[in-house]
């Protein structure tokens, strides 16, 4: 499993809404919605938050 697939996995068994986990965390939701999406992984690829 990948990174991406593993994070929304863990998150919705949880119930967690994107915007909850990205105001819990700091990271801007879309870049959390990228980083599940596997287009954000860091800011080298030019997905940076």
């Amino acid at each position: 499993m990948t990174f991406s697939a593993r994070l929304k996995n863990l998150r919705t068994m949880r119930g967690i809404k994107q915007e909850e986990l990205a105001r819990a965390t700091g990271i801007p939701t879309n870049y959390l919605s990228g980083m599940e999406t596997g287009r954000c992984m860091g800011t080298s690829n030019g997905c940076a938050a």
